[in-house]
């Protein structure tokens, strides 16, 4: 909230109407409408973070109604200044021809893809999260007789079974990656942890020319 209420600030001094003593009564409803729309039209922000600023603004000034009841005339204002509606994107699963094109883009005559599909035959079969897989260390993996895998990022420290192909993958992987127990299982080129933002990226950085995408039905990420 810290943010919103300085970026308000700043434009209350731009208009030479801010006084620290003050502030419920010179940032009112206009000056707050103009800072959402700023938000939507010069910071690109979604309908979504909008709402989000309104709602700590409306939480901000439903503390200053108890606090400046001088100023109640303006509080309400504020308070009556409405969220937007927005479409909501439906997330679906993959299905198993997409899941098939997803686990055949990566080109393994590379190393990287080799790497990128054991990550993502992970991710599949155990329903990890980025934050977790990029977090996984070489000991996490136990491929032997009841292959598991330990996510050690949870709180419960969760240990998830692993299918026969995805042991078998990770098998050949560790094999492959040759690291120390406390070393990142999918590691970048310079043995670094991938970052949340990297898995995707990194996959398309791997992936098979656009013709193969083309014929799995999909489209190459650029």
């Amino acid at each position: 909230m810290s943010c919103d209420r300085s970026s308000l600030a700043g434009a209350a001094r731009e208009e030479h109407r801010y006084e620290r003593s003050s502030w419920t009564s010179t940032i009112d409803a206009p000056l707050i409408g103009a800072f959402l729309t700023h938000l939507e039209t010069d910071r690109g922000n979604s309908t979504r973070t909008r709402n989000n600023r309104l709602a700590a603004i409306h939480s901000l000034y439903r503390y200053a109604a108890l606090q400046h009841p001088e100023h109640a005339q303006t509080t309400a204002r504020v308070m009556a200044i409405p969220t937007k509606r927005y479409q909501q994107q439906d997330i679906s699963d993959l299905d198993l021809a997409e899941i098939k094109a997803l686990l055949g883009a990566p080109d393994r005559s590379r190393w990287e893809g080799r790497r990128d599909h054991a990550l993502l035959l992970t991710m599949i079969h155990t329903g990890i999260r980025v934050s977790e897989l990029t977090t996984l260390r070489v000991r996490d993996i136990n491929p032997g007789r009841a292959a598991h895998l330990q996510i050690t990022a949870r709180d419960a420290n969760d240990a998830v079974t692993l299918t026969r192909e995805t042991a078998a993958t990770l098998d050949q992987w560790l094999t492959e990656r040759q690291g120390q127990p406390d070393e990142p299982l999918f590691p970048t080129r310079q043995g670094n942890a991938l970052s949340r933002d990297d898995p995707p990226t990194r996959c398309s950085r791997s992936s098979k020319p656009p013709d193969y995408a083309d014929q799995m039905n999909i489209q190459s990420t650029s």
